[in-house]
């Protein structure tokens, strides 16, 4: 899998809010609201939110880097490129402002 003693500020973290919030509400959504929300929407929707969820989990793919000079090593999980993330959304954000300046 990886080594443990990499850099922990590259290790997959699930605290972020909008983990939590999905986590903790999303089947409770789907439960109550399911309804509500457009037939050919719904599979786009789950997939989105396992997407945002996973984003950076290094358990679901990873690329290592090692410093050839000091031989450290980091890990760093591959994002979800939804806009629906906050990490990843932001990211789109920053480039689609950035192209109209």
């Amino acid at each position: 899998m990886y080594n443990s003693n990499m850099n922990e500020c590259r290790k997959y973290k699930s605290d972020k809010i909008i983990n939590k919030i999905l986590e903790n509400h999303f089947d409770e959504f789907r439960k109550k609201k399911w309804h509500r929300v457009r037939k050919e929407m719904r599979e786009h929707i789950i997939e989105i939110v396992g997407r945002t969820l996973n984003c950076g989990n290094i358990e679901k793919g990873y690329i290592k880097h090692k410093c050839i000079e000091c031989n450290e090593e980091y890990i760093h999980g591959f994002t979800c490129k939804s806009k629906f993330c906050s990490k990843c959304g932001r990211k789109y954000s920053l480039e689609w402002s950035d192209k109209l300046c």
